[in-house]
């Protein structure tokens, strides 16, 4: 196994347990998650795995990312 698959499995890892997160607390529209930096730390992974995680979570239409 080389570093990409480690960190895709981690991105994989991360983005899954996102989705558990805005499933268990019921997150509704609007709702706003943790920041970047939060998460990072809460998982203990890169800031780059997060952000490639939510922006995947983007892409399916989960979540909106604004700035701010």
């Amino acid at each position: 196994m080389n570093a990409s698959d480690k960190s895709s499995k981690k991105y994989e890892t991360v983005k899954g347990l996102i989705r558990q997160y805005i499933d268990d607390n019921g997150l509704k529209s609007g709702t706003r998650l943790p920041t970047e930096r939060a998460l990072t730390t809460h998982f203990g992974v890169s800031r780059p795995t997060v952000t490639r995680a939510l922006n995947d979570l983007v892409v399916e239409g989960l979540i909106v990312r604004k700035v701010g």
